[in-house]
């Protein structure tokens, strides 16, 4: 983990932004296992507003990895008021 700027304000942002995210509804069906799970779109259409309400900008970007022919997601969410961030 990576916190730039104030680490004390981006925990208490991530603890409220923990409290005002609900379950995300499993609404996608893997037919290989024959399982539910929340797909990408429904996971950002709850999330977004949250965000946005608190001024929060989350970011993932991709990287290359050290496995060959491999990728990698980060997340990053950075506090638009401050520009702290962590990732």
């Amino acid at each position: 983990m990576i916190i730039e700027g104030d680490a004390k304000k981006m925990y208490g942002l991530l603890y409220k932004l923990q409290s005002l995210i609900p379950v995300v509804p499993k609404s996608a069906t893997n037919p290989h296992f024959k399982s539910k799970y929340a797909d990408l779109p429904t996971i950002m259409e709850i999330l977004k507003p949250i965000f946005q309400e608190n001024r929060l900008v989350l970011l993932q970007p991709v990287y290359s990895s050290a496995t060959a022919n491999m990728l990698e997601i980060g997340t990053i969410i950075i506090d638009s008021e401050s520009g702290s961030s962590i990732s």
